[in-house]
């Protein structure tokens, strides 16, 4: 009996041993992000050194024009090497594949610190690729904000709107909606660095990257009477028509904004009385929804932008068809016109 209680205890003394070799190798394994760590990592010599090196050992495609960034994310490890690299986004051409072979060339780091100890951190950076020769240096770009006149359409936006009518090919099939771009508005009213920052799918983007870049140039920003470049976002809409009580306009375009009942603290309120939460434990994060505010109000061409799966997208489109009218947006003159419209919605549920 005797003999059985000291295997027992034994058995026992292993146990707590393992499992305390296990936490600890567990706790040796966390990664932790930049934004929750003591001292986060370097580059020696900094992060311009560290651009210096990708400078130097980055093999650029041999494609003239080729520009952009390459988006990666890396895990520096406790002895400052990298590991994990993945790539984000790229801009094709092999550059993301050429960037993880850059990277795990790169000379070692020194490693994030947390109570004192050196810890695994993942980080991301972009690259900047860019093939252009002999470009001219350019003028900083300013901000809207700082600026003494913003940048037009040479005839005004009756004219842009006419320009966009005669050139912009709706996709078939296109749902109703907005392509938002963003692009710079040069010294000399042309247009460069022309991007999407959200389109309906099925070629609205590229159809809308086309027609501004085959568009007429503008009346450039100034700033102390000299022109300057300045980088301006445009709606471009799928719905492009005559009728004014057709156009879908942006929140930025109208002069009263539309309005939920009562405000938005009313709509959340009435959002989480009417939203059914999924039965999924530890399940956080936000739906991002766009839809069209009607005339009289009512919501019309609702979609999701992202959600986060387990039917939540599905969910807060049929909360959204029961919620009251909104108060609509309104132009200058006082009518009431369609306006889209995007917001988040969070979902979180008990762990």
């Amino acid at each position: 009996m005797r003999a059985g209680k000291h295997l027992l205890k034994i058995f026992f003394i292993l146990t707590i041993l393992l499992s305390s070799k296990n936490t600890m190798a567990q706790s040796d394994d966390v990664v932790y992000s930049t934004a929750g760590i003591e001292v986060k990592p370097t580059f020696p010599g900094g992060i311009d050194e560290f651009y210096k090196f990708i400078g130097k050992n980055f093999q650029t495609p041999k494609v003239e024009g080729l520009q952009g960034k390459v988006y990666v994310t890396f895990i520096i490890e406790k002895d400052g090497s990298v590991m994990d690299i993945k790539i984000l986004r790229d801009i094709g051409y092999g550059t993301g594949e050429e960037a993880v072979r850059v990277l795990k060339e790169c000379p070692k780091w020194n490693p994030g610190i947390q109570n004192g100890k050196a810890v695994r951190v993942l980080y991301s950076l972009p690259i900047t690729i860019n093939t252009q020769k002999n470009s001219p240096v350019k003028q900083q770009i300013i901000g809207n904000s700082g600026i003494d006149t913003q940048p037009t359409f040479i005839g005004g936006k009756d004219k842009l709107k006419e320009y966009l009518k005669q050139n912009y090919k709706i996709p078939s099939g296109c749902q109703i909606g907005n392509v938002f771009t963003s692009f710079v508005v040069e010294e000399d009213g042309s247009l460069s660095d022309i991007k999407i920052l959200k389109d309906m799918g099925l070629g609205s983007g590229e159809e809308a990257i086309r027609v501004l870049k085959e568009s007429p140039k503008w009346n450039p920003a100034t700033h102390s009477g000299k022109p300057i470049r300045v980088r301006h976002t445009l709606a471009i809409s799928t719905n492009i028509t005559d009728d004014p009580k057709d156009e879908i306009y942006t929140t930025r375009e109208v002069f009263e904004k539309p309005v939920y009942p009562g405000g938005m603290d009313n709509f959340f309120s009435d959002v989480a009385k009417t939203y059914k939460v999924p039965e999924k434990k530890g399940l956080n994060g936000r739906i991002y929804v766009e839809f069209i505010i009607e005339p009289d109000g009512s919501l019309t061409n609702a979609r999701i932008l992202k959600d986060i799966g387990y039917g939540t997208g599905e969910e807060a489109l049929r909360c959204l068809a029961q919620l009251k009218n909104w108060i609509p947006g309104k132009l200058e003159d006082g009518t009431k016109v369609r306006t889209s419209y995007s917001l988040p919605i969070t979902v979180i549920t008990k762990n």
